[in-house]
């Protein structure tokens, strides 16, 4: 006798014995639908579509409320869009065996068909912080990571210091930790809003949102022709705050009109002042609490002051007491000095407050460069997000650190920066078209 014979005895006997069941259940307490004899939530027609009474190649058993075995009801699977005859798609399964269900991973983030998703070392359910290679462990239970609280200066076996407030921003060191905000400073974004609050509003506490669309501004006549203009004119049309000043507006001819001079070297202040518009930091007067005092740059006014004097005054002392630059060992800041391309980077890069986009990325690697100079770090960082590109030679690639950098070089590099910094609203920026 065939195999196909001997099922279809063997359906017939268990359609026979289905059916009393049915009518005793039926008769008894009136629950169960015909329509759906297992009560997966596919009707018999759905299961059985040729109504042959044998599950054939992609039926479901309408006899079976969960045909896989994977622990899931053929019809909730079908309505999840999961397949309802392959058991490792369902929630209740552990595909990856690494001790999550689907439906645990689904609901952490992890990927139900990796055991580490994070590739820190540690299954997935080991992992007090799966989703994060930074963190691992978690000794008092608290939700903060042990090695966040080590860097933070908190203990790892206090569970009660996840309750404090340093900063008195509104939210406790567990709620910055989750909202990766910096809880020994109540504004972590620096827009003027204490953290909470942010938090409390339903905005990002993260990031700032300073940067507007200003529009075109005037026309820059001596960029027609140069690379830099497609950079520089983006730059011109955004503001720093809906009625601010633009990030760059050139100079006045003395002939009229306007001119951005992009080859020219450009100074400390200006790039200064490029790096705090360009990262909404708002350039303050300095105070008798200033950190730092130049020379060659008073910290107090005088009677009868430019309005110019005072705003170069205010962009170094406020750059100066963030930590973005420094002066000279002789007490000067030499405001008008050219910037070489190690000092600019290292300036934007600390405005931006960007840390390395992959941290497991390989440096670029310049043979004029060593990796134990003042500015490797900024480099670094900055290669790993593609800022900067080097000059080929016959030998490699050249950063050429001591060179002076153009006030288009540093326009660009900018912009870069500015579009890419989580930490401020560079999607308003304009750049389609552009080559980034």
């Amino acid at each position: 006798m065939s195999i196909g014979i001997l099922h279809a005895m063997y359906r017939s006997v268990r359609v026979v014995i289905s059916a009393l069941l049915l009518m005793l259940l039926t008769a008894a307490t009136n629950a169960v639908n015909p329509a759906d004899i297992d009560g997966d939530g596919l009707a018999n027609t759905e299961e059985d579509r040729n109504s042959d009474g044998i599950v054939n190649t992609g039926e479901t058993d309408p006899y079976d409320a969960d045909t896989d075995a994977g622990g899931e009801a053929d019809g909730t699977e079908r309505q999840a869009g999961r397949n309802p005859l392959d058991r490792t798609d369902d929630y209740t399964y552990d595909l990856d065996n690494d001790g999550l269900t689907n439906g645990q991973e689904a609901l952490i983030g992890t990927n139900p068909a990796k055991p580490d998703t994070d590739g820190d070392g540690v299954n997935d359910k080991d992992d007090a912080f799966p989703l994060d290679a930074k963190y691992r462990t978690d000794q008092d239970k608290d939700g903060i990571a042990d090695e966040y609280e080590a860097l933070q200066g908190l203990s790892p076996e206090k569970r009660s210091d996840a309750d404090e407030d340093a900063d008195e921003d509104g939210l406790n060191n567990l709620e910055e930790f989750i909202e990766g905000t910096d809880m020994k400073n109540r504004d972590t974004d620096a827009d003027g809003k204490p953290d909470g609050e942010e938090v409390a509003d339903g905005e990002d506490p993260q990031e700032n949102p300073c940067l507007a669309l200003a529009g075109p501004g005037d026309v820059l006549h001596d960029l027609d022709d140069h690379w830099s203009r497609p950079f520089v004119t983006v730059l011109q049309q955004i503001s720093s705050g809906e009625s601010g000043p633009r990030i760059i507006d050139g100079y006045p001819k003395k002939s009229g009109g306007r001119e951005f001079l992009p080859d020219r070297e450009i100074t400390r202040y200006e790039l200064l002042k490029i790096a705090l518009l360009s990262n909404c930091i708002s350039p303050v007067m300095p105070g008798s609490g200033s950190i730092v005092t130049f020379e060659d740059v008073r910290l107090t006014s005088r009677a009868r002051e430019s309005e110019e004097q005072m705003k170069r005054r205010s962009v170094i002392y406020t750059a100066a007491n963030r930590g973005i630059v420094r002066g000279y060992p002789d007490g000067h800041f030499r405001p008008d000095h050219p910037v070489n391309r190690a000092e600019a980077l290292s300036i934007l890069m600390s405005a931006s407050g960007l840390e390395s986009f992959d941290e497991e990325a390989p440096p670029m690697s310049f043979i004029d460069t060593d990796e134990n100079a003042w500015y490797a770090e900024s480099l670094r960082r900055a290669a790993s997000y593609g800022f900067i590109e080097g000059y080929p030679t016959g030998s490699g690639a050249v950063f050429r650190p001591g060179s002076p950098i153009t006030r288009a070089e540093a326009s660009k590099l900018t912009l870069f920066i500015m579009i890419s910094n989580p930490r401020i609203n560079g999607y308003v920026v304009p750049v389609e078209g552009l080559d980034l």
